[in-house]
């Protein structure tokens, strides 16, 4: 949404989700949409950035295998905390 992947827009997840409408539960993304972030759409430069933007946008949970696969070098760079 105006060059903004869904996953990681923290307008949409935070700011409408949670604070607006009151959203308390786990976002997770459709499958392989964290990878489509940096394989298909470019959004980022790197896979633990990629993880990064989505994780501190609000997706809690990734459907695929990016977070699983990069999550821990993005914790190890100091990119996110646990």
């Amino acid at each position: 949404i105006n060059g903004v992947p869904a996953c990681a827009d923290p307008f949409i997840l935070k700011t409408i989700a949670r604070d607006t409408w009151g959203f308390n539960g786990y976002v997770v993304s459709d499958c392989d949409a964290v990878a489509t972030i940096f394989y298909d759409q470019h959004y980022r430069n790197t896979t633990w950035d990629t993880c990064a933007v989505a994780v501190k946008a609000g997706t809690d949970l990734d459907c695929g295998s990016f977070y699983s696969s990069f999550l821990p070098e993005t914790l190890q760079r100091g990119l996110v905390k646990e």
